[in-house]
């Protein structure tokens, strides 16, 4: 029985107002499917970077779409785009948490099922490029998260911009998480875990979009452009999800295409055991 069907996806990039720009247009084209495939959903989850610079009209711009076209719930998840550069940390942070109406992190859950969002702390302007920093504090905060009502047979979804370094498809070129060894050891002990991280907009295509560690590691791709380092293809992509009694179905999603990405098509047992493709 199903109980419960969401959407992950990452990297629009709005970059101003208009609806008729590109990356408005693409999300619009994305909101629609959602509601054409499934109406039910419960939440739509932006792994981040919403906008491109993390200015005020492109915040405006991206809402303007959410205003614009029916969409399930959103949560979103802060970016290195909508974090870094031009202003100082702490302005981008509030202008985010103003926008959106949320912090940086926090949780919560749906259908009894627990939702953990992570986002940077402030380390140096060259962490802020590529990365994200996950302070002490806010891994004490996770440790605790992690914990509430845990259950090896229900899946625990976190959220996070960024990828671990060598893990899913497009983690080896672009940068990641620090401290990389915390993180992952403490989500480690969690073999319930279904990481989602977008950032490298690696295209569903390729090989890895799935990793399999101590826990499960998804990649998003990117709304904006998924690029196929092989074909030299690009594309539009996110993840459909679905949540049953004994499994979690991932489907990656072409929406350019109008197509579901066959390469992307994911079964994870729970209580959990390897995924299989």
């Amino acid at each position: 029985m199903k109980r419960l069907s969401f959407q992950v996806i990452s990297d629009i990039h709005i970059t101003e107002t208009d609806l008729q720009s590109r990356h408005s247009r693409q999300f619009i084209r994305v909101l629609e499917d959602i509601r054409e495939n499934d109406p039910d959903s419960a939440a739509l989850i932006i792994a981040g970077d919403m906008t491109d610079r993390g200015m005020e009209e492109e915040y405006d711009g991206f809402l303007a779409v959410l205003e614009a076209v029916p969409h399930p719930r959103p949560y979103f998840a802060l970016g290195n785009h909508d974090i870094r550069w031009h202003e100082s940390y702490e302005v981008k942070r509030k202008r985010f948490e103003e926008k959106l109406g949320t912090g940086i992190t926090y949780d919560f859950w749906l259908n009894g099922y627990h939702f953990i969002v992570l986002g940077t702390d402030y380390k140096d302007e060259a962490t802020l490029k590529d990365h994200s920093y996950i302070s002490e504090t806010q891994l004490d905060w996770l440790e605790q998260k992690l914990a509430e009502r845990s259950d090896p047979a229900k899946p625990i979804f976190v959220i996070l911009h960024q990828p671990f370094q060598e893990t899913v498809a497009g983690s080896v070129e672009w940068h990641g998480v620090v401290p990389d060894a915390q993180l992952r050891s403490l989500l480690g002990r969690y073999p319930q875990v279904v990481y989602f991280s977008g950032h490298s907009h690696a295209a569903l295509e390729m090989s890895h979009a799935l990793h399999r560690d101590k826990f499960t590691m998804v990649n998003t791709a990117s709304v904006m452009a998924s690029w196929n380092s092989i074909t030299e293809e690009q594309s539009s992509q996110g993840l459909y999800v679905e949540v049953y009694d004994d499994k979690v179905l991932i489907k990656g999603r072409d929406f350019a295409k109008k197509e579901w990405v066959q390469e992307a098509q994911y079964s994870i047992e729970f209580p959990a055991r390897e995924s299989t493709a």
